[in-house]
């Protein structure tokens, strides 16, 4: 059997987009969940006249090098012999700017992808 699950959640302010994709396969008494998620805000929101002009731009980055640092990247691994629960979990955290017509987005992330696998009880 095999079930998936899509999310796709908007803030009310439109400056949070939440998007899970969940997938749960069961086969040979094994239950596999994988779960991918992508969560991004916008932090910071800067009318720009020109985007072609690369002065412009290196104040935004100047001003925003003080807040950005390099992404984070953590993978935990548990096992549990008593349940035979093995599960991963991967995330990474950052930033970046995004340059929509004459806007400068500075937007937060963070992506984490699950895995967990589950012996269901023989009956």
């Amino acid at each position: 059997m095999r079930e998936v699950l899509y999310k796709n959640l908007t803030g009310t302010d439109s400056h949070k987009r939440d998007l899970c994709i969940q997938e749960r396969v069961t086969s040979n008494g094994i239950t596999t969940t994988i779960e991918r998620r992508c969560i991004y805000l916008v932090r910071e929101k800067v009318y720009v006249e020109d985007t072609s002009n690369l002065d412009e731009l290196k104040v935004l980055k100047r001003a925003g090098n003080a807040r950005q640092k390099r992404p984070h990247y953590y993978i935990l691994r548990k096992y549990d012999p008593h349940t035979s629960e093995d599960k991963l979990i991967c995330k990474v955290f950052g930033t970046f700017y995004a340059i929509v017509g004459h806007y400068v987005f500075y937007i937060a992330f963070v992506q984490s992808f699950k895995i967990n696998m589950e012996v269901m009880p023989i009956s």
